[in-house]
């Protein structure tokens, strides 16, 4: 039985698993074009990605190798807390996460965008945090990998007992107080952080859920 096994306690016919693991692809794909986007609106990148934004801009590394370096960190933070019942799902985030740094900084590398005043910082910050939510929606519905960050919640989530809502609400603000501390003390203002912050950690989720109410036969995947 492969990882794409189980549907409804009945194993997935072939179609079926490669339309998720091609919905997952594709979920990989727009959610790096979103983060890269949010980055060139200059009005604040997103709380997952304000660690390696920062990270790239006070060093050497690239936007892909800071996303990589954090979600390596946050693979590693799920084994030690989960030990012994550290699945085979939680190993697989090390091909996510190497395959997702890669995408990034291959999106960045190639991506003609950037504000040149508040009216197109805003319009690209509508669209990086579609393509965001997009991403998020896709990845999430092919139920295959969770990412090394939502697994972390999980993983927190499962161990204290508490709701995962909380767990990712806790988190993502860790990261945006981690971003504010290493900007102040490295260029002496908080780099990547500002109202397109705020706006990406109330849309994003919105927005996905919203997209969960789409007609099935838009993102359905075959029986």
């Amino acid at each position: 039985m492969t990882t794409m096994a189980l549907a409804e306690g009945r194993p997935l016919s072939w179609p079926a698993q490669v339309w998720r693991g091609t919905r997952y692809a594709l979920g990989l794909a727009t959610l790096s074009f979103g983060i890269v986007v949010t980055t060139r609106a200059g009005l604040g990148v997103s709380p997952i990605n304000s660690l390696p934004f920062v990270l790239s801009v006070v060093t050497p590394l690239s936007l892909g190798t800071g996303t990589l370096l954090m979600h390596l960190a946050q693979i590693a933070a799920q084994v030690a807390l989960l030990r012994r019942r550290t699945t085979l799902k939680v190993w697989l985030q090390l091909a996510n996460a190497l395959l997702f740094a890669q995408l990034i900084d291959l999106v960045n590398g190639h991506l003609v965008l950037q504000a040149t005043g508040y009216a197109t910082g805003a319009a690209i910050l509508a669209l990086g945090i579609f393509a965001t939510a997009a991403g998020t929606f896709l990845i999430v519905g092919a139920d295959l990998v969770n990412s090394p960050p939502d697994g972390l919640v999980k993983a927190i989530a499962g161990q204290t007992k508490a709701a995962f809502g909380t767990v990712k609400i806790i988190h993502d603000s860790a990261l945006v107080a981690v971003t504010a501390t290493i900007g102040l003390a490295a260029a002496h203002w908080l780099v990547g952080l500002g109202p397109g912050t705020i706006a990406a950690a109330f849309l994003v989720g919105y927005l996905t859920k919203l997209f969960a109410h789409l007609p099935a036969r838009y993102f359905g995947r075959p029986n």
